[in-house]
């Protein structure tokens, strides 16, 4: 099942949240030196890059059940900037 996780365009944020019956503390984070975003699951993973419409957890090993992505509502190829939430990209868990 498909849920959107409610995220801003501020350049940190920390929150926690349930995915899926699992409660879970996120951390994106905005680089202006690398132009990009990286998400952070507490506890499970580590700081990682986030691709436009690319699994998160890709061959990562964890307890975690699902996935997250950044899903393009436009281009799909179009990286997330720094504005992309809810304009050009939605974060997405699918369960």
């Amino acid at each position: 099942m498909a849920q959107i996780i409610p995220v801003t365009n501020d350049a940190a944020q920390s929150f926690r949240t349930v995915l899926g019956g699992q409660t879970v503390r996120i951390r994106l984070v905005w680089s202006d030196a690398l132009e990009r975003w990286t998400l952070e699951v507490v506890g499970i993973l580590r700081a990682s890059t986030v691709h436009s419409g690319l699994p998160i957890f890709s061959n990562v090993l964890t307890s975690f059940v699902g996935e997250i992505a950044a899903i393009p509502l436009t281009t799909p190829e179009q990286e997330p900037g720094r504005n992309a939430w809810g304009s050009t990209h939605l974060l997405v868990y699918n369960g």
